[in-house]
């Protein structure tokens, strides 16, 4: 067989039930894996730059917080409105813990963080978490 019927039978293959098949196969796995286990995400805005730039492309996996919760410093997906919005934050505190942000610092326990993506200025805010994570926006 010539170069010219490889390339042919590779651009149109033959509609047999074993290639069928595979493809349904193919079809089904591809459908498993990035839409239910390592889901692909799209980034756009720069609310995570550094770590995650806009435009960039990142894959979160659904089951991550399956058996245990979220820890601070984590990145994490959060579904915002329907199936296809999802927020990428990073988690700054978890249940129990007081969050401070006043005069441009954050706070947590009272302790001062600092950390590279804080942004200077905005708005200030207080409170206690009870069975929630705090997410930086």
């Amino acid at each position: 067989m010539n170069h010219k019927e490889h390339l042919r039978r590779f651009l149109f293959p033959s509609l047999t039930p074993r290639f069928l098949l595979r493809v349904l196969i193919v079809a089904l796995m591809a459908y498993l894996i990035f839409g239910r286990i390592f889901v692909p995400v799209h980034i756009e805005g720069a609310s995570m730059e550094p770590t995650c730039r806009d435009g960039g492309f990142r894959f979160y996996w659904r089951q991550a917080y399956l058996f245990s919760k979220p820890k601070r410093y984590d990145i994490v997906t959060v579904r915002f409105a329907g199936q296809h919005v999802m927020l990428l934050k990073r988690v700054i505190a978890v249940e129990g813990e007081k969050v401070e942000f006043h005069e441009g610092k954050l706070f947590v326990d009272g302790k001062l963080i600092e950390e590279p993506y804080i942004r200077k200025g905005g708005r200030q805010i207080s409170g206690e978490l009870e069975n929630r994570v705090f997410f930086w926006l």
